[in-house]
């Protein structure tokens, strides 16, 4: 099965043999579907997680990162030189551009940025 295993390596959904029932046929095809709808879905994401940070300034990036991080505004405001309250108007400013409502969300679409494994 030297063939089949290089096809899923390649990205293969499945691996039929002759002879396949139309049922077998049809449920590799709807998975390959669903794979690729999820992956242009996954991809449509990854765009917009792009166009929003691309709006973040320099010092909203820094913040964000730390925010993402898990660090309380106190430690951002110390480890950056700057006030906790501008801190606070900077995590204002990066939930309104990200386009996001939570600190979870936040996560999630920082990580959308993230290079794909």
């Amino acid at each position: 099965m030297p063939k089949a295993a290089k096809a899923i390596r390649d990205g293969a959904v499945d691996f039929l043999q002759k002879p396949v029932s139309n049922a077998k046929l049809c449920a590799s095809v709807a998975q390959a579907l669903a794979r690729v709808a999820s992956d242009s879905q996954n991809l449509a994401s990854r765009g917009e997680a792009d166009a929003c940070l691309a709006t973040l300034t320099e010092r909203e990036r820094q913040v964000m990162e730390r925010m993402v991080a898990g660090e309380a505004s106190k430690n951002i405001a110390a480890d950056l030189g700057i006030s906790q309250r501008t801190v606070e108007h900077h995590r204002q400013s990066i939930v309104r551009k990200m386009r996001v409502r939570s600190l979870a969300s936040l996560v999630r679409k920082a990580g959308l940025n993230r290079p794909a494994r």
